[in-house]
């Protein structure tokens, strides 16, 4: 079921951590009942009773956000984060993904911290927060002793670690059906930041060259990563619960779908001061054969597994996935067409903005390695994805099929197709095998058709309405989306008839 987008943008909120099963003080004169935070005839909570969310009430919405995103985007963009913030007392543990003692308030009101080696310089502004905010540390100190609290398994119960009073933000979920309605939000898109001042990060053991370089007489430290775990020849790779991973191996890092913090204040690096010049040779690293990724704790004792990893990622740059979504309700509330639906990949693999995707394929018929287009990034094996969605139009079924963009790089042209073979799987391997071999730009339809076997191609460049700038809001222009599958939906029905029209000859000169 596609989610629905809502928007908070008001300045004057009311934020509280409630349980899903507390009553909400704003209730309606004429209910009779409890009026909880998130009541059972809503939405099925089995199993999950005691979990917690924060509530945040506007004007006129009711928000309910699960702690459990919260932490995931606020407090835990990454695994070392969620390590370090549940093993133990916050003050203590976050020396894991951060250096303590050069990490402070400076005189100047900046912020400073100072990074570990695997925290990536993207999460600075969200662990600056944390360790030097009232409301950042605060919140963070009481995740373990909320643990601590628990008889029995812990359930997550997490504020936002900001002072807010204005807040803007999007979201992503369901509405629940009791009224006053309130929205479920499964998936923070944006927010505002809502601290405004700057942050200056550093980094321990970054390898870069400082001011001063200075020789030692000491061997290299490791200057490649480890060996890590090969995917097979879909692109999966094996998870083992059984075992703690090898700390010889290089990490696999998962990406997670992330949310966008808008109206950030500047991230300053300061410059490295000192460096060395290494006079001996590299020492050797114990190499491992690995068939397996775990999340255990890293030790140096015998594995098969190699150490796996989260990061949050702003996969979809452009957001482009969404806007198509986001297009295509519009066409169906304005009964334009009769329903729609994501069309998810036989053994699914990724989801983007909450959304089931197809996965660029590693294997390519003519090639004999991946070509480079199926990764966005080779390096950590992210395959790069696509969104399919089938759509209703005048009784025939329509299909939109768009390539995921880079971070920086520009877009690719929407194709619009329908398929007459029964098999519609084969046709999208096909369709990838061509986006990923011509690094997503379409060749000509009649090329198209005669390679994958659909039965009609139409193809469309992104329009927008509302855009003079790239901060503005913008929607896609589905009034000419509309025309691109109209168009095509004729070409179906075309074909269609001159392929019946063929048969009844064939058939009448058999007689």
């Amino acid at each position: 079921m596609p989610l629905e987008t809502m928007q908070i943008n008001d300045l004057a909120v009311r934020l509280e951590t409630l349980g899903v099963m507390d009553e909400l003080a704003r209730k309606p004169k004429w209910w009779t009942y409890p009026y909880r935070v998130i009541n059972r005839r809503d939405y099925d909570l089995a199993g999950c009773l005691r979990s917690h969310a924060v509530v945040v009430a506007s004007s006129d919405t009711t928000l309910v956000l699960p702690c459990h995103e919260v932490f995931r985007t606020m407090y835990a963009p990454f695994s070392g984060a969620a390590i370090a913030l549940t093993s133990g007392p916050w003050e203590i543990t976050k020396s894991r993904v951060i250096e303590p003692t050069n990490t402070g308030v400076r005189a100047d009101g900046r912020w400073q911290i100072v990074l570990r080696t695997k925290t990536q310089d993207k999460f600075a502004h969200v662990l600056a927060n944390l360790c030097l905010s009232d409301a950042g540390r605060e919140g963070a100190n009481g995740i373990y002793t909320t643990f601590l609290e628990s008889d029995g398994p812990g359930y997550m119960k997490v504020p936002m670690p900001f002072n807010i009073s204005k807040l803007k933000l999007q979201v992503r979920g369901i509405w629940l059906d009791s009224d006053p309605r309130k929205f479920l939000a499964l998936q923070i898109s944006s927010m505002n930041w809502p601290v405004d001042i700057e942050t200056v990060y550093q980094r321990t053991n970054s390898g870069e060259k400082g001011v001063i370089q200075t020789p030692v007489e000491k061997p290299k430290p490791y200057s490649k990563r480890g060996t890590e775990p090969s995917a097979d020849i879909d692109g999966f790779i094996n998870a083992n619960s059984m075992e703690d991973p090898s700390a010889y191996a290089a990490s696999t890092t998962f990406s997670l779908p992330s949310m966008q913090w808008c109206n950030l204040p500047s991230l300053k690096k300061e410059e490295k001061l000192e460096s060395f010049i290494y006079a001996g040779a590299s020492v050797d690293r114990q190499e491992r054969c690995l068939t397996s990724v775990a999340a255990g704790t890293e030790w140096y004792g015998e594995s098969s597994s190699g150490p796996a990893t989260y990061s949050q990622d702003r996969r979809d740059a452009s957001l482009r996935f969404v806007e198509v979504v986001d297009m295509l309700d519009r066409l169906r509330a304005d009964g334009e067409i009769e329903h729609w639906k994501c069309v998810p990949h036989p053994k699914p693999r990724l989801v983007v903005g909450g959304l089931p995707v197809w996965h660029f394929p590693t294997k390519v018929s003519g090639a004999k390695k991946p070509p480079g287009f199926c990764y966005l990034g080779r390096k950590n094996k992210r395959l790069r994805s696509a969104l399919l969605c089938e759509i209703h139009y005048r009784g025939s079924a329509t299909y939109w099929l768009d390539i995921e963009v880079d971070q920086s790089g520009g877009g690719f042209r929407s194709m619009v197709f329908s398929v007459s073979a029964p098999d519609l799987a084969e046709s999208i391997y096909q369709i990838l095998e061509v986006a990923a071999l011509n690094r997503g730009v379409w060749p000509k339809a009649e090329e198209i058709v005669a390679r994958t076997g659909v039965a009609s191609v139409g193809l469309w460049i992104h329009s927008y309405i509302g855009r003079k700038s790239l901060n503005e809001s913008r929607r896609l222009n589905e009034v000419r989306a509309l025309s691109v599958i109209a168009q095509n939906a004729s070409r179906f029905e075309q074909a269609g008839a001159l392929r019946a029209h063929v048969d009844l000859s064939d058939f009448s000169s058999q007689r």
